[in-house]
Order: C-alpha cells, then sequence, then structure tokens
C-alpha cells in the first residue's frame, strides 16, 4: 500500500466516474419528470437545502461509494490493511459530523472507513455513526458492517473460530435480526420486533457470485492474509488449532482466570479435525443486540430459537442503511471468551469483503442511488403506507383474536388433582401456626432467592416433625409472591398420589397455570401425543416432552428475576421408590442452569427413608442438594413454636367449653406437655393429637378429663408414638365388651390402614358387612386420628401416617388393637390384591427384599427363607396367568405347582375347585427361572453385578429385570450391537457395535440417558470396565489407518478422554480371532491365534508372558476366573479328545478338565463354579475346587441350538443362556440337567462371565 493523492485517481477511473454520473443523473432527471407537480415542488425543496462544504471538496467527497464501518480499532486495522491504496487524510468535513475517516480503494471502488468512538459500542453508537458519514459523504450507495463476533456452533453448522459469517437474507429474516428488541406481554413471553431489511440487490448479487466460485475455485482468503504488511502478520495471523476449544455448555470458565489455560478440556465437544486452517464462509442470520452474549446456555437456546449463527452489537443500528454485516469468529459467546482470537478473526472478516467487492464492477456501483437520496424516497411513501395502516391494524386484530382462539385451546393430560397445591386436601391441610417456624421459613426463602445455591432443598425428619404443614406454609408464600411453579404432595395409599405415574404431567399443567407463555410450549411439544398414550410412555419421554422441551423454548428474556419454586412433598409415601432416582435425576437437568429460560428451585421433603436416602445420593455426590434436618435444626425455636401452639390453641377450647379454670392446663401440666411433645424429638403432630383427644365438638366429653387420662397415661414412660394413640384406642375398646364385636372393629381398623384408596362409610359397610350405624359410633371415637367428613359417601382420611404406623407396630403385651399377620397365612390373598392391582412384579421385587433381609438377619429362619424362595419361584412362573385372572391364585397357581412346592403344601386346602386334583403334575422345580421373549438372535448378554437387571444385545440393546422378566428399556442404532457389559456399580451399561467406526456407548442405569458415545475407528472386538469404573478398556483391530495392528484403548469414564493407547503388532480378524478374554484386574488379557496358540499379554509391560499350546487345534473359548488367577482355555479336538485346560498363571500349571469339544466356558461371579457346554455333554456345572468330572452337577434338558451365550449372575446361584429361537432363558444352577450352546464371540470380565462360539 501507498498513500495517493487526490489528483492519482486513473482517467479510466475519471471517465468511469464521469459516464456514470451522467447516466445517473439522466436517470434521476427521469424520475422527476414522471412525478406530479407536487411531488416536484417536494424534491425541489430537498434540492434547495445548504451544503456546507466547498463545491471543490463536495466534488471529491462524492467520489467514495462504499461505507466500510467497523466497531474497534483492531476492526478498522484489519480494514486498512486489505486496501489496495490509502488515500490522504479528510482535511475539512461536515461540521456535523464527528467520526473521522480512513480513505482507500478496492479493486476500484473508493471506500471511507469509519469507527465506532473508543469504548462506546452498540446499535445506537452505530446508527450515529452512520447518520455522520451521510452527512460528509452524500454519494455513498452502501455501507459494509465488517468486525468480529460470537459464534454459535451447532450440529448443523460447524462453526470454528476464525470462520466467517455472512447476514444473508432467508424466508424470514432479512440477514440480520435484533434479538432484544420488542415488547414484554404481560404474563406471555416477550415478541421480538427487531429486523433489518435485507442487503443490497448489487452486494446480494455479488454474494451469489461469489458462493457459486468458491464451488469450483478457492478462496482468496488466504492470499489476502498473506499480503499483509510485514508489521501486521504476526498480530493478525492464525492462532492455532490447538487453541480452538469448544466447551461443553454446562462447563463454565474457571472465574478469576483470563486464559482457558486452567479449565478442564475434558469438557470440550468431540469435534473432527479440519484438513487446513482455511476459514469456513457461513451464511444464514445473525443476532444484534446492545448486551455481549456470554452465556452458552443462552447462546444454544437463541441459536435454537431463532435459527441464528452468530452474535454482534452493531448491525441492529443500521436499520436504514442498506448494508451487508460480515463478521469473524473470535469466540463462541460463552464465559471462556477472551481475546486470542479477536486480531485474525477481523482480518478474515476483512478478507471476505474484499474479495467479495472483486465481484462488482465499480460502474455497476454507481447505478444505484445514493442512501440520502433512498431515505427521501422511503420518507416520501411512509405517507402512502399510513393509509394502509388502518386497515392492517384491523386485519391483524382479527388474526389475534384467531390466535388467541388457538392459544385458549386446553392441552389434555391426565392430571392428580388431588396432588395439587391448589386442590381441596391440600387447601383444608393445616399450616403453621402465626409466628411459629419464621426461622426455618426465612431458611427457605433464602436459599430460594439464591441464584448460585443448591438447586434442590430437602426438608427431612421423622414422622410427625411438621414437614408437611411447614410445605404447605412456605408454598403459601411463595404463591403470593408469584413464584411458586408447581406443587404434588404424595400421600400413601390414596390411587394417584402415591405414585409417579402422572408426577410430570401434573406438574405440566400447574406451570401452564403459572407460567402462560409455557402452555404454548407444552402444546407444542405434546404434539398429537394423546393423554392415554402419554400415560403408557416410559418416564424420560414424559418428562421431556411435559417438562424440559416446554421449558427449553421458553422466551428466554421474559424469565428475570427470582427462581421459581416446585414442591415435592412426603417423598417417602411414594409407593414406587424405584421411580424416585430417576424424577430426580430428570428434574436436575431443568433446574442445574441458572442462566436457562427459565430458573427453578425444587423443595423435597420426606423421612430419612432407605429408599429416599439412594435415590438422593446421586444429586449429594454432585453437591446439588441442601439438607435440613427438622428434627435438629433450630430445636430451641422448634420447642417454642410447639410451646406457642398448644397454648393458642388450649385458649381456644377453653374459650369454646366454657372452663372456668385459668390458667388451664396449668403451668406445670402445659410444661410437661410440651416435654412429652418435644422428648427425645419435638413433634407438632404430638400436639395436635393431644388436642383433638381433649376436646372434640362430636364427641361431647370433659376436656379436663380428657387431659388428666392423657397425663396419666404417659406416667409409664412410653415411646411418643405410643403415648399418642393408645388413649385414643384404649377409650374405643373400652366402650366394646363383646369379642366378636372387637374382631369387627379390628377389621374396620385394618381396613382404614390398608386400603389402596380412601373407602367412604358407605363403601366400609359393605366391604366388611358391619351395619353401618356400628361403623358411624365408632368413628366418632377416631376423630382424633381420622378425617370423618359428614356425608356417608365421602372417602374417610388417616390425619397422618403414623397412626398406621402405630397400628403396625409391635403389640404391647397389655394391647390388643394391634395387628399381627402371619406372612404364610395371608400369602395368597396379598398375592390376590396384587393380582388385581396388577403389580406382580412388585410383588415379586417385595418377596425379593424380604428374602434378602430374612438371609441377612440373626434370627432368620430356615423354613421361612425356603418358603420365601418358593413363593418367588411361584410368582415367577404364574404372574401372567393371574394377572389376567386374579381367582386362579387359588386353582391354577395351587393345583400346577409342583408337589413339593411350599406354597402348594401351605395352602392346599384353599385349592379351587374343593377336592380336586390334577395328575401328572412335576415332582419339583427344575432349573429354568425366567424366560424372556427377544424374538431374535442375541449376540450378547450381561448381568449387573448387583443382579437386578439382565442386558441382551440383538438388533437392540434391550433391559430386562432379572427378576421378572419385565421388559424396561431399549435402546436403538444404526447398526445391530454386538455386546453388552455393566460398570461394577451397575451405574452403566455400555455397548459395543460393529463397523469401520468402531462406535461404543455408554448409558446411565439411574436415566437410562446415553451419557458417552465413542468412536475408535477400528473394529472392537471386546470391551471391560476397570474395578474402580473409571476405566472403559476396548481391545479393536483392523484400524483404518494401520490394517497390520490391534490396539488397546483406555477411555476414562467421567472425562471422556482417551487416556492411554497400547498397539500390538500383529492382526486381529474378528471373524475368525475374536476369542479375547480381559483379566478383572485389567492388567492382562489372553487371545487366541490361527495355530491354537493362546498368548496372555501384559497390559502393564505391554509384551507377551505366557504362550499356552497343547496340539495346534482352534481355540474355542476362554475364560478368567475372577480374582484373575486362572485361565480356562477350551480347544475343538478332531479326535474327541480332552480339551479342556486350566491353568494356573502363577504357577504356570496346567489340570485337564477331561471333558471333549467344549464349546463354551462362563465363570461364577465367586470363582467357585465353573460352566463348560458341549455338543455332546450339553452343559456342565463344575466346583473349581475339584476341577474332576465325577464332581459336576448336570442341568435339566432343553433345545439345543447354535449361538448361545451363557453368564453367570454375580452371586453364582443363577444362569442365563440364549438359544437360536430367540429366547433367553434363566437357570437355577443348584438343579436340572443340560443346555447346549454354541454363539459368535466370548469374553469374560470381573463382574460379568459369558462365552459363545462362532459356528
Amino acid at each position: 500500500m501507498q498513500a495517493t493523492t487526490a489528483s492519482d485517481f486513473s482517467p479510466s477511473q475519471l471517465a468511469v466516474l464521469a459516464r456514470t454520473e451522467m447516466s445517473s443523473e439522466n436517470k434521476r432527471s427521469h424520475q422527476l419528470d414522471s412525478r406530479s407537480d407536487e411531488e416536484t415542488s417536494r424534491a425541489s425543496k430537498r434540492d434547495r437545502r445548504t451544503d456546507p462544504l466547498p463545491t471543490t471538496s463536495r466534488s471529491f467527497l462524492d467520489k467514495y461509494t462504499v461505507g466500510w464501518m467497523s466497531a474497534l480499532p483492531l476492526e478498522m486495522a484489519a480494514a486498512k490493511g486489505m486496501l489496495d491504496q490509502v488515500h490522504p487524510n479528510l482535511t475539512e468535513q461536515d461540521p456535523e459530523d464527528h467520526n473521522t475517516y480512513l480513505l482507500g480503494e478496492v479493486f476500484g471502488h473508493n471506500v471511507v472507513v469509519a469507527c465506532l468512538p473508543a469504548g462506546v459500542y452498540g446499535p445506537t453508537t452505530a446508527a450515529t455513526v452512520a447518520k455522520d458519514m451521510r452527512r460528509t459523504f452524500r454519494s455513498i450507495r452502501f455501507g459494509l458492517m465488517v468486525g468480529i463476533g460470537g459464534g454459535i456452533p451447532s450440529n448443523k453448522h460447524d462453526i470454528r473460530l476464525g470462520d466467517v459469517v455472512v447476514g444473508q437474507p432467508t424466508a424470514t429474516t432479512g440477514g440480520v435480526i435484533q434479538y432484544d428488541r420488542g415488547k414484554s406481554l404481560q404474563e406471555q413471553g416477550f415478541e421480538r420486533s427487531g429486523m433489518l431489511n435485507a442487503p443490497p440487490q448489487v452486494l446480494l448479487a455479488a454474494l451469489s457470485r461469489l458462493q457459486a466460485e468458491y464451488l469450483t475455485e478457492d478462496s482468496r482468503i488466504p492470499e489476502f492474509l498473506a499480503d499483509l504488511p510485514k508489521k501486521m502478520k504476526k498480530r493478525f495471523g492464525h492462532p492455532g488449532a490447538s487453541n480452538d476449544h469448544l466447551f461443553l455448555a454446562k462447563y463454565p470458565h474457571i472465574k478469576d482466570n483470563p486464559t482457558c489455560e486452567q479449565c478442564d478440556h475434558a469438557q470440550t465437544v468431540d469435534r473432527e479435525d479440519r484438513e487446513d486452517t482455511e476459514p469456513v464462509i457461513h451464511y444464514g442470520t445473525i443476532a444484534s443486540g446492545n448486551q455481549v452474549i456470554k452465556d452458552a446456555t443462552i447462546r444454544d437456546q437463541l441459536g435454537k430459537e431463532l435459527g441464528i449463527l452468530c452474535f454482534e452489537m452493531e448491525a441492529a443500528g443500521l436499520q436504514d442503511y442498506p448494508s451487508l454485516t460480515v463478521r469473524g469468529i473470535c469466540d463462541y459467546a460463552d464465559s471462556h471468551k477472551n481475546d486470542t482470537w479477536q486480531y485474525y478473526a477481523a482480518a478474515t472478516a476483512a478478507a471476505f469483503t474484499k474479495e467479495l467487492l472483486s465481484f462488482i464492477p465499480p460502474p455497476r456501483v454507481l447505478q444505484e442511488d445514493p442512501i440520502p437520496q433512498l431515505v427521501s424516497i422511503v420518507n416520501e411513501t411512509l405517507d402512502v403506507s399510513k393509509q394502509y395502516l388502518d386497515v392492517s391494524s384491523k386485519t391483524l386484530g382479527e388474526q389475534r383474536r384467531t390466535n388467541q382462539i388457538l392459544e385458549d385451546r386446553a392441552v389434555d393430560l391426565h392430571v392428580v388433582h388431588e396432588a395439587c397445591y391448589n386442590s381441596a386436601d391440600v387447601g383444608d391441610s393445616p399450616r403453621c401456626e402465626a409466628n411459629t417456624r419464621v426461622r426455618i421459613q426465612r431458611k427457605i426463602k433464602q436459599w430460594a432467592d439464591k441464584d448460585d445455591g443448591e438447586p434442590f432443598l430437602w426438608l427431612v425428619g421423622p414422622a410427625g416433625t411438621g414437614k408437611s404443614t411447614l410445605i404447605r406454609s412456605v408454598a403459601d408464600s411463595f404463591h403470593q409472591d408469584k413464584r411458586l411453579a408447581a406443587g404434588y404432595f404424595f400421600k400413601r395409599g390414596e390411587q394417584g398420589r402415591n405414585d409417579t405415574g402422572r408426577l410430570f404431567s401434573t406438574l405440566a399443567m400447574q406451570l401452564a397455570d403459572a407460567i402462560p407463555c409455557f402452555k404454548n410450549s407444552l402444546r407444542v411439544s405434546v404434539g398429537d401425543t394423546d393423554r392415554d398414550s402419554m400415560d403408557k410412555k416410559d418416564l424420560r419421554f414424559q418428562f421431556e416432552r411435559l417438562l424440559k422441551n416446554p421449558i427449553e423454548t421458553l422466551p428466554i428474556l421474559n424469565t428475570k428475576g427470582p427462581p421459581r419454586v416446585i414442591v415435592l412433598d412426603a417423598l417417602d409415601e411414594c409407593e414406587r421408590p424405584e421411580n424416585l432416582p430417576r424424577v430426580l435425576a430428570f428434574l436436575s437437568e431443568i433446574c442445574n442452569n441458572s442462566a436457562g429460560p427459565l430458573h427453578l428451585r425444587i423443595v423435597l421433603t420426606g423421612r430419612s427413608d432407605p429408599r429416599v436416602l439412594r435415590a438422593l445420593r446421586s444429586l449429594k455426590e454432585e453437591e446439588s442438594v441442601r439438607e435440613l434436618q427438622l428434627h435438629k435444626a433450630y430445636i430451641e425455636d422448634t420447642k417454642a413454636d410447639i410451646r406457642t401452639y398448644l397454648e393458642t390453641k388450649f385458649t381456644e377450647i377453653r374459650t369454646d367449653a366454657k372452663i372456668q379454670q385459668d390458667p388451664w392446663p396449668s403451668l406445670k401440666d402445659l410444661n410437661h406437655l410440651v416435654h412429652l411433645a418435644t422428648s427425645p424429638e419435638p413433634l407438632f403432630i404430638y400436639g395436635a393429637t393431644i388436642l383433638r383427644f381433649v376436646y372434640d365438638v362430636n364427641l361431647p366429653r370433659d376436656p379436663k378429663v380428657q387431659l388428666a387420662i392423657w397425663l396419666k397415661q404417659c406416667e409409664d414412660d412410653r415411646c411418643q408414638l405410643h403415648q399418642m394413640y393408645d388413649p385414643i384406642l384404649k377409650q374405643l375398646f373400652e366402650s366394646i365388651r363383646e369379642t366378636d364385636v372387637e374382631q369387627k372393629l379390628h377389621l374396620l381398623l385394618g381396613a382404614l390402614v390398608l386400603v389402596t384408596t380412601p373407602l367412604s362409610l358407605t363403601s366400609l359397610s359393605s366391604l366388611l358387612s358391619i351395619d353401618i350405624d356400628t361403623i358411624s359410633f365408632w368413628l366418632s371415637y377416631l376423630h382424633g386420628v381420622l378425617d370423618v367428613p359428614s356425608g356417608s359417601q365421602k372417602p374417610i382420611r388417616l390425619l397422618h401416617k403414623s397412626f398406621s404406623d402405630f397400628l403396625l407396630s409391635e403389640a404391647k403385651p397389655d394391647h390388643d388393637y394391634h395387628f399381627q399377620l402371619d406372612p404364610r397365612e395371608h400369602f395368597l390373598h396379598w398375592l390376590e390384591v396384587s393380582a388385581l392391582l396388577r403389580q406382580t412384579s412388585d410383588a415379586l421385587e417385595a418377596l425379593q427384599d424380604l428374602s434378602d433381609l430374612v438371609k441377612s438377619s440373626f434370627k432368620s429362619s430356615s423354613e421361612l427363607v425356603d418358603f420365601l424362595k418358593d413363593a418367588t419361584r411361584t410368582i415367577s412362573s404364574f404372574a401372567s396367568i393371574i394377572e389376567r385372572a386374579p381367582m386362579q391364585t387359588y386353582a391354577s397357581l395351587i393345583l400346577f405347582s409342583p408337589v413339593a412346592s411350599r406354597v402348594r403344601q401351605q395352602f392346599w386346602d384353599q385349592r379351587l375347585p374343593p377336592h380336586s386334583h390334577i395328575e401328572g403334575v412335576k415332582s419339583n422345580w427344575d432349573a429354568r427361572v425366567q424366560a424372556f421373549d427377544v424374538g431374535q438372535r442375541v449376540q450378547g448378554l450381561a448381568f449387573s453385578p448387583d443382579g437386578k437387571l439382565l442386558a441382551s444385545a440383538d438388533t437392540n440393546v434391550r433391559v430386562f429385570n432379572a427378576l421378572t422378566g419385565n421388559h424396561l428399556m431399549t435402546f436403538g442404532a444404526d447398526c445391530d450391537p454386538q455386546d453388552v457389559v455393566f460398570s461394577y456399580n451397575s451405574q452403566l451399561l455400555a455397548a459395543t457395535y460393529p463397523g469401520r467406526d468402531g462406535t461404543v456407548k455408554v448409558w446411565d442405569r439411574t436415566t437410562w440417558k446415553e451419557v458417552q458415545t465413542i468412536k475408535t475407528s477400528a473394529i472392537v472386538i471386546a470391551i471391560a470396565f476397570s474395578p474402580d469404573d473409571e476405566v472403559l478398556v476396548l481391545i479393536s483391530s483392523h484400524d483404518n489407518t494401520q490394517s497390520d495392528k490391534a490396539s488397546v484403548k483406555f477411555w476414562s469414564v467421567r472425562s471422556r478422554v482417551l487416556q492411554k493407547e497400547m498397539n500390538f503388532h500383529r492382526r486381529l480378524d474378528p471373524y475368525f480371532l475374536e476369542r479375547i478374554a480381559i483379566s478383572p484386574s485389567l492388567e492382562q488379557f489372553a487371545i487366541c491365534s490361527t495355530n491354537g496358540t493362546v498368548v496372555l499379554w501384559s497390559l502393564v509391560t505391554e509384551t507377551a508372558q505366557h504362550t499356552f499350546s497343547v496340539d495346534g487345534s482352534e481355540v474355542f473359548a476362554l475364560a478368567f476366573s475372577p480374582d484373575g488367577g486362572l485361565l480356562a482355555v477350551s480347544q475343538l479336538l478332531a479326535s474327541k479328545a480332552p480339551s479342556v485346560y486350566i491353568w494356573d498363571l502363577a504357577t504356570g500349571s496346567c489340570r485337564n478338565l477331561g471333558l471333549a469339544n467344549t464349546t463354551a466356558l462362563a465363570f461364577s461371579f465367586d470363582g467357585q463354579v465353573l460352566a463348560t457346554t458341549s455338543w455332546y455333554n450339553g452343559l456342565t456345572v463344575w466346583d473349581s475346587a475339584y476341577l474332576d468330572p465325577e464332581n459336576d452337577q448336570s442341568l435339566s434338558d432343553t433345545d439345543t441350538a447354535h449361538n448361545s451365550i451363557l453368564l453367570f449372575s454375580p452371586n453364582g446361584k443363577l444362569f442365563a443362556s440364549h438359544a437360536e429361537h430367540g429366547t433367553i432363558e434363566i437357570w437355577d444352577s443348584q438343579t436340572g440337567k443340560a443346555v447346549l450352546g454354541y454363539g459368535t464371540w466370548w469374553m469374560a470380565q470381573g463382574n460379568r462371565y459369558l462365552s459363545g462360539i462362532g459356528e
């Protein structure tokens, strides 16, 4: 570049300029001649305005036709680097023009470059600069807004740092939108109205020509960057691809660090490397606004909502300025924003702009009207536009009314109304007394007000500590502040309220009421899924459709203010606690992001139930939950609150009952009552029960006498639970003398605490065959523990669950109103009810839990253990029958159970029809416990180490409940899975997929969400988790780049980073050499070769440790023992000679099992049992301590099949097999006969022992 004078314009340029100006003047003259007289008059007035510049200066300035605007000095410097020539600085300009300019030439175009004032940015400043530029340079035809911006990468647009984004019109935008301009409609969200006009046709035509050129020729951007002056090259050069880090949206920048050196680079998005550093050009919509975006969540939300490619801050100011916006990407609009890429990004944007100008002939630019004249023409048409305003307004009004009708359509979902915050039951339930629980409520509000606090608050305490009463008062407070988003109040024993089946739909409908703009998002997300179909969907599907997707599509800018609150009360009363871990994990996805479209906090309450504790475990590990123990926090405050509560209520009783004694109770008695209600733990329910016992308006009794009775019965120092309920029931039972009446009263109490859904007085009378007046009389004594409505058709409810705890607790010698049920006596009754409720799978799991509990008890009865085991087998065999016909519990179940069945023997007298008998019933249970019909050839099986799940790999990955056989999940993919494996803690499930990219997918068991995808560019033939579940080990072969190598890769499960890779210079053919076994310690793996040799490789030293070979026959199966000390090798010999060898890896000694043609091997989890299969001898289970074929145990006969997969459960007691006809079978390893198995490959590891052989 060199400086020139104004006289240095070339003759050809001046000639072109003269011709085009003449042409332009003729054109304008023709336009003026065609106007009406009035228009001509207005035009004449415009033309007579005063020009503050001399004629000679005006002639010089009018030669500049392109306005180039920059926001930053570095952007102006990049523009200067692209000028072919630099012209002298201006000596004079319009007095009202406060800009300073850089003048020059690019491909024959005279360009004026302006920069915003230092430190002042945004659309308003840009508009001022553009306006002042028009004062001095009246012949400018169009503008170019060139500089840097924040990119919005997505799956569709692989935007990298240094790339260029061009604001190109789309079907709905002019290329640039102002995302923060619009109006906030009351409770309906944010309506955007900022949109720029499309660039002028001359620029769009050149843009189209340039895009076509890029399809056949290389871009000239690298050439222009290379031509930068030497001084600029270093600063404006490429920073290096290694400095381009796109972090996961959920991972924030480490505070107080100017760079990302200390950020965890394992939290970056995995992207393929580009072949070169040449910038890629992206065309689409640019978002302009008045603020810097530094939040990845907002970035992604706006990107998805508006379809934008980058953010910037100035283009929105050029609404009246025909222009094109070009932005070089210098960051990803997240918290990791820094200055590293700004100079290079400014240079790439400037270089693209220069190349664009090369496709516009200078004479073509002069054919365009100057911008000031365009503005005048626009003003003239304004009057015409106003004439259409009234018509448009009317049309708009009609459209809005139509839209409102559509908006008001109901979203049809099943809702548990009784569980909602605004339900009558919740509304009528007690709240905290005035001036009580003050500090705890303040503490809860402080937590909810924090933007950066834990998203969950868990209020925990024993029964009666006032959790529900407190949370209702807290919910009232948030509701008054318009911050309560939704509530769900669980209640044991009430259909719907005791389950999670409709939790998300109930929350969603409350959110639609609390946040009206949520309603439309919900409607769109639900789509055409009707409410009955939604009920049958998996919890993940329900959560995403009903909560996650609608929340993510809410307008961001209408969500400022403190977080909204969701309340979930009484988690311990949820009767499907196995769903709670998933529910809480899902909810954490919508409340962990403070910058998201809806900031949420969730309050949980419940007892310290082990099942609830398990559900909260992952949240505690993530430090996402704050715990507040109500029986320990502010304990002195709580005692004072209970005293205040008792004093207030006793005063009311004294007034209502017209008691003259004052004070009553005496101070001594009141202090004693407070002590009883607060020792050992402060229980509000204790105080409430005292008050209901002392005074009941429905039962006229002397309150003073009642109080004396209560105090008297507390003298024997019983627990609080018995102190509360003993006097109530004692008075009732003392009023009854007949034994048969007492038995009926027991029936009533049992029904009240055990029915699934609360029953009315009429229903109880009908169900129990007890006179309705008798029940009504008994209920009059129970107002202290029951909510008894006035009508006989309304349900009767327990006032507090602690009453059922009391009735079902261990009886005292002097009490006759506790229940003592023999589970064996009522087993069939319980099973019949489970069948009626279609909950036999739950019954089966409950039996298994009870069995485990009994076996772990020091006082366990072997008789009860045997009964529970037999009961489990019975339900497994007959569940499908009795669910269809519950009365078959007393028919088929008893009659067709094996003769030796404990259940059959126990309940033989209850069989239907009576005295019936069936011949040919088998004598005992066989080995098969469960069968799953998968309908496809299974390639892999895996038991979870906790023994609860069984995963299979066929056309999909499927997960079953190993105990009940219930299908839980299916994971589909583009190709069939080859193998499945669980982590040691049973929390992760991994699957391998064949193909050239060697894909491995990992799912989290809590939510069944895919948490990791690994592509290895090789065929994965073995996979294993490390014992600590931190590392996933893959053995692969046929690498695309080095086909003669096998590799072992160690992937971090948490960071998803490849930690280590080891290469073995040998070829592993997955079609012939798939017999690979990984030791449980991950220190060794065994692999067979074509000559029948087994090589033991060390993964520590990366060398071969041992070589095992017998006679060169092909190896068909390998298996490590769980401790890694033994290696079982099976070779298929033509001579049928013994072919199973057990190698002691410590001593190198070998023991022969003496079984020919063994096709599959599997060790049990404890290493004490070895299973083998052969074509001729079926399946044999061996005691590894003897390793003697005489000590084997046969299993029952079953189908012979190729492609069978075999494995033990973790406790060694169950065995799973798969046959070619598509059935997975589970066997009892201690009974029965043989099964044949021919699998497709084999692998073993410490938590899963699986084998099979290719045909």
